[in-house]
């Protein structure tokens, strides 16, 4: 296994072609790579591990496996390695891989992790991009962030700058957005906890739900499927709600204006079939 003295955090770009990426960031100050076989039992796992880069010069680490031109071919070979790295917290990482999944923990810095096809697993991250056809599961995302799955599920706790999330298919759902944030699905519910700045949720087939709209302006709409909006108490509401097959239920108190201390939210809501629900949170 490369071992390397690395006292301060790194910087990582593993070009992965078919394989699984592991990375384990701690309070260190060394750097390790392990490069394994997917399957110890298939040549062409072993083959592909045997052939894959690993090279540190300057704070950078690369990692690269080999892209075989006939990687897809008429037998069962798959060509599949993992790729697992220790390294120091607040390191950056990059990864693409054609397929294979990509598992963090610990507190990383600014990360881009691609995948044709497979599963991200996210501790932690500073300012994230994020893609793949699979579920995505994200714990933390302290800077702005771009997360999108062509199918699957999208588990984000909290999102810690302005965002952009897109979901093709699936279900969606974020537990905090301190900034503004774009959700988006094509066919799928969405769900988010906390909202303490604008959101656009827009859905084309399945339900929005925001638990609790704090301030800022919320535009839920959804061609087929409920909206429900939770207002926080102290927020007053400036309201917009439409639906062409359903009913509205507001449960808020009708007021002349907000108090000098209210906070403000701009509530637009709109459905071709389904129910619009707002009350307080």
């Amino acid at each position: 296994m490369p071992s390397y003295d690395t006292p301060e955090p790194i910087s990582v770009t593993a070009d992965l072609f078919v394989g699984n990426l592991t990375v384990h960031a701690t309070d260190r100050t060394s750097t390790v790579v392990e490069v394994v076989p997917t399957d110890p039992n298939d040549e062409s796992n072993v083959r592909a591990a045997e052939q894959a880069r690993v090279e540190y010069a300057d704070g950078v680490l690369r990692i690269r496996s080999t892209r075989l031109r006939n990687w897809i071919s008429w037998s069962n070979k798959t060509w599949s390695i993992d790729v697992t790295i220790q390294l120091p917290t607040g390191s950056a990482v990059r990864s693409s891989a054609t397929m294979g999944d990509v598992v963090t923990t610990g507190t990383l810095g600014d990360c881009q992790v691609k995948s044709g096809t497979g599963r991200l697993r996210l501790e932690r991250t500073g300012a994230l991009r994020a893609r793949t056809v699979g579920d995505i599961d994200i714990g933390r995302i302290d800077g702005t962030a771009e997360v999108s799955t062509g199918s699957g599920t999208i588990r984000i706790g909290a999102l810690g700058g302005n965002a952009v999330v897109k979901n093709s298919n699936g279900m969606t759902e974020i537990d905090a957005i301190t900034g503004d944030a774009q959700v988006r699905s094509s066919n799928g519910n969405i769900t988010i906890g906390d909202a303490g700045g604008s959101v656009q949720a827009r859905t084309a087939a399945g339900s929005v739900q925001i638990e609790r709209a704090i301030r800022g302006r919320v535009d839920a709409e959804t061609g087929f499927g409920n909206l429900r909006i939770g207002l926080a108490h102290g927020s007053a509401a400036k309201l917009d709600l439409e639906t062409k097959f359903g009913r509205i239920d507001n449960t808020l108190d009708s007021s002349d204006g907000p108090a000098p201390s209210d906070e403000v939210v701009t509530v637009r809501c709109r459905t071709s079939y389904g129910e619009i629900a707002l009350g307080r949170a």
